[in-house]
């Protein structure tokens, strides 16, 4: 089993995923970040059937920095209850396992 997640958010502005990405990577919260989409979404909000076009975030961790990713994630997302969801990754290489680790700030 893996210590490593997949931690996805989105927003229906791409620029400001970006912007979410490059403060994960450049703080060393995310190994690495992908900026995606268009998709529509649909859901229901304030009582009522919604769609919008979104994009999507995912970025790579770990369990140990999950808490500071969500905070991060918070205060820069414009929703005000921002998607975040983390995903175990149950294996991958232990080349790519070794990168990522390598490429994040020490554990809290």
């Amino acid at each position: 089993m893996s210590d490593l997640l997949l931690i996805t958010t989105t927003s229906d502005d791409s620029d400001s995923l970006v912007a979410i990405a490059r403060y994960l990577v450049e703080e060393r919260l995310a190994a690495c970040a992908q900026v995606g989409g268009p998709c529509k979404s649909y859901y229901f909000w304030d009582g009522k059937l919604t769609d919008s076009t979104e994009f999507s975030l995912t970025a790579k961790s770990t369990v140990l920095l999950f808490s500071e990713v969500v905070l991060a994630i918070k205060g820069l997302h414009s929703y005000t209850l921002p998607e975040i969801i983390a995903t175990p990754i149950l294996d991958c290489s232990s080349e790519y396992r070794n990168w990522v680790l390598s490429q994040l700030k020490s554990n809290p």
